[in-house]
């Protein structure tokens, strides 16, 4: 079996159930051992934040971008995504008409990506338009 694809995901706190959401809808691929999904919220109270998300950073395959206005307003959330070397999928306007806005913010070469990360971005493209 393929190891999963390594994915971060960087937001702003603000957009913290948006990241929950985002979490719940694609569990079932991660369940599945598809992808290892991490953001913040997975460093244990017992770890070094810093440290921890570095880790992320620096063995994700890809990272998404949840982008909002309290993302933008970040000067740590630009400058981590700033930084950021592997492929990077950018989720725009949230949380408003999130299906439309992902859609297009999805057109990737996709017969570059593995399948894996073709599955996530099918995921990815079926999210509601609300937070539940």
């Amino acid at each position: 079996m393929e190891r999963p694809l390594q994915i971060f995901c960087c937001y702003a706190r603000e957009d913290q159930p948006f990241l929950l959401m985002l979490k719940r809808h694609l569990s079932t691929i991660q369940r599945a051992g598809l992808i290892a999904l991490q953001a913040d919220i997975d460093v244990s109270p017992s770890e070094e934040w810093e440290p921890k998300i570095s880790h992320y950073l620096n063995t994700a395959q890809m990272i998404l971008l949840l982008i909002s206005a309290d993302f933008l307003n970040s000067d740590y959330c630009n400058a981590r995504s700033a930084s950021a070397s592997p492929p990077t999928i950018t989720i725009y306007g949230l949380p408003a008409s999130l299906a439309a806005v992902v859609g297009c913010s999805l057109v990737t070469a996709t017969k570059t990506l593995s399948s894996p990360a073709r599955l996530l971005l099918r995921e990815l493209s079926s999210l509601p338009n609300s937070i539940d």
